[in-house]
């Protein structure tokens, strides 16, 4: 399952810095909003969207 960067940024309200400081291996990919997040890329979270997350996008996360 792949992942549009405008879902990312929702995780983030919108800031794109702060999933730069999340995901700092989605820099170059954050900065020019192309594509999508290829499935199996490891994606990290704020805490408080852990279970939001778990239920929406049940394949695409997990806890660590």
């Amino acid at each position: 399952m792949e992942i549009s960067f405008a879902q990312l940024l929702n995780f983030f309200d919108g800031d794109s810095s702060k999933a730069s400081n999340f995901n700092p291996h989605l820099n170059s990919m954050l900065k020019h909003n192309v594509g999508k997040i290829p499935a199996g890329t490891v994606l990290y979270l704020p805490n408080h969207w852990g279970e939001v997350a778990h239920k929406d996008l049940p394949k695409l996360v997990r806890k660590i």
